[in-house]
């Protein structure tokens, strides 16, 4: 606990941490963050339980907005008709408060740079719709899956979110459950960070 000097002379620094810092007043002030993020920083991270996850595969994306959260519709494209006009099936659809948005819009970065440090240029984004382009939802509604943490990982070949929706970033949480998997490729994995880029 951080007290001011005592009566025998001792200083608030004698009593915190040496990593707290103190003030004109003799208060530790913001030392005190530097010291919990420390420790907080011993908490190892948690395990990824997918074990009742059911992933899919997208070529697909569109981002939606809201007053306080980023839509991101997963969806396929319907390469099996060669004529006409048909809308893409939306398979899975996600919403985040734009803070969660902007980590994965990290993740995505650090994980297209290395990709295309090792193997090459990506090459020009693909799967992401235009503000015209029509898309559908399969047989049953699809209502968004609230989430507030999303992981990337991925092969030379395929991205994978996992995105996790009771995942509380304070206390001691071993296990997340994934609620929902989307596998896409790395040219729709830049098509979606370059949307997301521009959005936010």
């Amino acid at each position: 606990m951080c007290n001011d000097v005592g009566r025998d002379g001792a200083s608030s620094s004698d009593l915190c941490p040496s990593s707290l810092l103190t003030t004109r007043k003799g208060k530790c002030i913001m030392g005190f963050f530097n010291w919990l993020s420390e420790r907080m920083c011993l908490v190892p991270p948690p395990v990824f339980d997918d074990s009742s996850v059911s992933p899919v595969y997208a070529d697909f994306v569109h981002l939606g907005l809201t007053s306080d959260s980023l839509v991101i519709n997963f969806g396929l494209l319907p390469h099996t008709f060669p004529w006409g006009r048909h809308p893409a099936i939306v398979l899975r659809r996600v919403a985040m408060d734009f803070r969660t948005a902007r980590k994965l819009l990290a993740a995505l970065k650090m994980t297209i740079q290395e990709h295309e440090r090792i193997l090459g240029s990506i090459g020009s984004p693909a799967g992401c719709a235009a503000e015209t382009q029509e898309f559908t939802s399969s047989a049953e509604p699809i209502h968004p899956t609230r989430v507030n943490l999303a992981r990337v990982t991925g092969t030379p070949d395929e991205v994978v979110f996992d995105f996790v929706c009771d995942w509380k970033p304070f206390g001691n949480v071993k296990v997340v459950h994934v609620s929902d998997r989307v596998v896409t490729s790395f040219r729709t994995t830049k098509g979606l960070f370059e949307r997301i880029a521009s959005t936010i």
